[in-house]
């Protein structure tokens, strides 16, 4: 089994890299590549603090609506956020089942989220949400573990519509609410980069190249 799995990391390394390297050697010309950082599915899609990452992402026709921009000059465009955050694995392994739990809003082993009568306000699932009057305004993750056995964390990949859904909910994660209620899981991780891009549609880049 560890051979299949071994097996299975060199494959993806290798398909990264197929990827990454002409990519790298497209934009040559216009940009310098200043870092080159490779993330892995680990498990079943969980964290490398043991929690199943990106269960409530919209699926079907409900990522689109999420995703694209609808209409106008950029519609089919997306909003993108990146971050690097590594995990203070001491400091967090410190807390109980119970109190991880609680730290995220959803159970450790078999990914229930906990119901919203018993969450904790400083819950991740409940500081990272966005709502407009009171209706959830979802964006799209595609989060993937990084790093090594000494130094490991997440790299965020949130992908939204509208650039103030991505914003509204960092801003919700880091400021503390009237009751002094922040995102707990911010005491057990350390910011590294991050970065909003615009990732045009297909159409407005042949447009302007003609």
């Amino acid at each position: 089994m560890l051979a299949c799995a071994l097996a299975a990391l060199v494959a993806c390394t290798v398909s990264l890299l197929a990827t990454a390297v002409p990519i790298a050697r497209l934009f040559a010309p216009i940009a310098d590549c200043v870092e080159d950082q490779r993330g892995f599915k680990y498990l079943d899609d969980r964290d490398l603090i043991n929690f199943v990452d990106g269960t409530e992402n919209p699926r079907g026709t409900e990522r689109v609506a999420a995703v694209l921009v609808p209409s106008g000059t950029y519609a089919g465009g997306t909003h993108l956020l990146i971050q690097t955050y590594l995990d203070r694995q001491a400091e967090w392994n410190a807390l109980t089942i119970e109190d991880q739990e609680g730290v995220i809003g959803r159970t450790k082993f078999d990914d229930i989220e906990i119901p919203d009568a018993e969450k904790k306000p400083f819950a991740h699932n409940v500081k990272s949400k966005v709502e407009i009057d009171g209706t959830e305004i979802k964006m799209f993750r595609q989060n993937r573990a990084i790093g090594t056995a000494k130094e490991h964390g997440t790299m965020f990949v949130g992908f939204a519509a509208e650039a103030s859904t991505l914003t509204t909910s960092l801003r919700q994660m880091i400021t503390a609410d009237a009751d002094g209620n922040y995102d707990h899981l911010l005491d057990f991780v350390t910011a590294t980069t991050g970065a909003m891009y615009f990732v045009p549609p297909q159409a407005f880049l042949d447009a302007m190249t003609g």
